[in-house]
This record gives C-alpha cells, structure tokens and sequence, in this order.
C-alpha cells in the first residue's frame, strides 16, 4: 500500500450496551383495610362491646432506586458493531454544518432564538423524505434549488452520504482499489451532480491526510457554494472549482478537462428516468440511456491511467437493479471492470430479468445528534446505512482477483448458537455459506462485508445451491 493512501483512522470497537435490568417490582404496598366490628351473636345486645376499627398502620417510604441516563428505556436496542469495530466517522463535519445552517437556513424570525437546529428543519426534510420516495417521473430534479429543502438536505443527507461514501471507499480499499494512487501531486477529484458536495467531503473525512483538487458539478450554485465552505472549513486551502450546469450538456463535460484521479456519481444515476425506461435518444440509434452514455464519456475521457468511478446509490430494490444492469452492460461491452462489490462473476447471478432480488449493503455507524435528533422528531431511526454501489476501472486497471474471498449478500438465516446460512457472491456466482456453530462473529458481519473462508463450494442443502461451509470465518481486512 502506497504511503500517500491515508486511511481513515478505524474507531476503536466497542460493546453494545445492553439497557441494564430493571429491579424486578412486587405487588404495591397495600393497607388492610380496618377491621370492621362484628354485631354480637344477640345483635349487640349482649353488653360485649364491638370491638374499636383500628387505624391504618403507617408504611415506610419504598426506597426507590437512582435514575440514571442508562435505565431509561430505549424504543430499539442499537444493532451490533461489524468484528472489526470499524464504523464510519463523520463527527468532523457536525460544527461546520451546524455553524452554516444557522448562518443561511435560519428563517430570520428564529434568529437570536435558541431554537433546535431538528425543529427548525423538521418540515422541510419530511418535504425531502415525500420526494425521494416518490415514482422517478414525478420528483423535481431541481428540488435543491429552494433554501428550505437544500437547509434539510444539508443537517441531514450530507451526514448520511458523507458516512456512505467513506463505507463504499473502505470497501473498495480491501480490495486494493487506492495502491497505486499518484504520491507526487494532490488527487484529482470530479464529483458530478455533487449537491454540497457530499460525496467529496464523505471522501475528505475518510483520508484527511491526502491532498486534494476538487472539480464539483451540479445544477444548483447555491448548494455547490454550500459544499466550497464545508470543505474549507474541514479541508482549509483545498483547492475547489465549481462548475453550474446539466450533466447531459456534452460541451460542460468536456470543459470539464480529463485526468481525473476519482471520478464520484452519490445519487445521479436514479435522476435520469430514461435509464429505467431505456428510451432511445432522439436523433441517436445506439440505444443507450443518458446514465450510460454519461458512464462511457467518464470511462473514456474523464479519467485518468489507473482511475477509478465510485457510483453510489440507494439501498432500494429499483436503484440496485438499476446498477445491476449497467454493470452488466459495461462489462459486456468491455468498457470496464468492477473492483466492488462484485469479485470477478462475469454476470451478476442477481441480474436475470425475471429475479426479484436486489443487491445492497447495510452497514452500521454511529448517528451523529443533528441525525439522531431529526429521526425522533420524525419516529424513525437510521442505526444503519443501507446502499447499492459500484467501483469501476478501465478494462485491465482493476483490482488483483480475489481469492477465498466472498462477499455477504444476505442477511442471517438462523439464530446465534444455531446452524446459520448466510448467501455470499464470489467469483462462481452466488453460494450459501453455512456456519453449524452458529457463532455470533458469522452472524454479525453487516450485510456487504467480505468473509475470507476458504474451501470449494459443494452442491447441496435443502435447494440444491452451492454451499460452503465455514469455520473459523473472518471478515475482510482482518486478515
């Protein structure tokens, strides 16, 4: 590994922190009631006096225990960290961006007022929330051009991407992506359709000893000019282009110049409705949608010997098939090869027109409190990051073949302590791999982690697939 790589620095693991038992509670303190005097068997007219009704006796105060932060009750118990403890690390970016919210997202009736940064931008996110899981036809492709959606945008979705982008990085990094990476000049950057350049500060945070020269593209000036003054803050002196403009305009892209090092598409691919529907363009009989002849020019004329394209999209079934397709489609046209998620499978055995199955990471971190603090207000909670994502070279730049390497594609089939199975993808396809210990490490690795296990697959089980049984099993990068 190249000296100029700079890896994020890998939080320490930690336990999760179970809420601890309550002191099991007996019945209430009751008082019996007084004694009622009983008539005499001749109805009182014995000269036996009834006997007086007695007070109640006084009960001493129920000690109750201290209250302390850790036994309150909690809606969800926090999933547990992948074995390696590493989870990514946006903490960088709060101040920043909670300093520029409050400069340009704080209407001016709310100014001087301590009012919470989640109350201030509660509607204008759950606004966001209703457009991003719209039909792709019906949302507006311009939705960062007013101040209350791109103030939501800022205190919510660039935490999230930033943390998505360091994963996907990290990723990519086991598999060898960044070692030949220039040492002798600053990294050239494109990040196309960048918003507040989210994908380059989730790239900034996850190696902050790299330096960088940034070329941003987006429709929205306004939140480019954003994005300049987060990186700045966290980054100062980095040098920072900003062009304004539609990513179909040809002419912007080739002003945009070549030789770029990471080239960087987080959310821009699911903007173009066409490549869903693969309409033809007019004029233009080779068939392909906008996202892939956008691709071919990043591929051909963007980037630079040895660069890599880190595409990042949602978690959700049509983005992933989305990917699935254009993966396959580049690799047949030999345009590029994949680096990850995928180690060395010709097609995505999750590729067939009639499959249903999509393919997706969901990978734990640590919510920062401008998150935390909007998913209450909103009755959710985000402890995982779920995304779709490919890293792609020119054809013979990828990444060395992988060997006794699987990725985990599905998530635990069976309880820890029981015999779990688990669908992992490799260079043969899809497999099962199967762990009769049950152990907990097997059961934990977040969904997308590589598995290093070796062995050759075996026809078997309950379906006939590929199975392979796993032992001491490791995740990736502990090797």
């Amino acid at each position: 590994m190249s000296a100029r790589k700079g890896k994020s620095k890998g939080r320490r693991p930690f336990h999760r922190i179970r809420d601890p038992a309550k002191a099991p509670r007996g019945d209430k303190e009751r008082t019996s009631p007084p004694e009622e005097s009983r008539p005499a068997p001749d109805g009182g007219r014995s000269g036996t006096p009834a006997p007086r009704a007695q007070p109640p006796r006084a009960q001493p105060p129920r000690a109750q225990p201290p209250r302390t932060p850790s036994s309150r009750k909690s809606p969800r118990t926090p999933p547990p960290l992948p074995p390696t403890g590493w989870i990514p690390d946006v903490s960088a970016l709060v101040g920043p961006i909670k300093e520029l919210a409050a400069e340009r997202y704080t209407p001016a009736r709310m100014r001087g007022q301590k009012v919470p940064l989640a109350e201030i931008h509660r509607d204008g996110l759950r606004m966001l929330n209703k457009g991003f899981t719209s039909d792709r036809d019906d949302r507006n492709a311009g939705y960062l051009s007013g101040p209350r959606a791109r103030g939501a945008y800022l205190v919510y979705y660039t935490f999230t991407g930033a943390a998505t982008v360091q994963s996907v990085l990290r990723q990519a990094d086991l598999r060898g992506a960044w070692n030949d990476f220039p040492t002798d000049r600053p990294l050239r950057v494109l990040d196309l359709g960048a918003g507040p350049l989210t994908a380059t500060l989730g790239l900034a945070t996850a190696w902050p000893d790299i330096p960088l020269d940034v070329t941003a593209v987006d429709g929205a000036k306004a939140a480019l000019n954003d994005g300049a003054a987060l990186l700045e803050a966290i980054r100062p002196g980095t040098k920072v282009r900003l062009e304004a403009g539609n990513l179909r305009n040809g002419k912007l892209r080739q002003r945009l110049g070549s030789d770029y090092d990471v080239v960087l598409l987080a959310n821009v691919l699911n903007e173009f409705p066409e490549t869903v529907r693969r309409e033809r363009t007019r004029g233009e009989d080779s068939g392909e949608s906008p996202a892939q002849r956008l691709l071919r020019d990043v591929l051909e004329n963007r980037l630079a010997p040895g660069g890599r394209v880190v595409i990042v999209e949602t978690g959700q079934r049509a983005s992933s098939r989305l990917l699935i397709a254009l993966r396959d489609s580049l690799i047949a046209g030999e345009q590029a090869e994949v680096i990850a998620p995928c180690l060395g499978a010709v097609t995505c055995p999750l590729g067939a027109a009639h499959s249903r199955d999509w393919c997706h990471a969901d990978q734990p971190w640590r919510r920062p409190r401008p998150v935390a603090a909007l998913d209450r207000m909103l009755s959710r909670r985000r402890d995982t990051l779920k995304f779709s994502y490919l890293v792609l070279s020119r054809p013979g730049e990828g990444a060395p073949p992988a060997r006794d390497t699987w990725r985990l594609i599905g998530g635990p089939m069976g309880r820890p302590g029981m015999t779990t199975r688990r669908y992992a993808c490799g260079p043969t396809g899809r497999i099962v791999c199967v762990d009769e210990r049950g152990s907990t490490d097997f059961h934990d690795i977040p969904r997308g982690d590589l598995l290093i296990a070796s062995g050759e697959p075996r026809k078997g089980g309950p379906r006939g697939e590929m199975e392979l049984r796993v032992g001491r099993n490791r995740q990736g990068g502990s090797r």
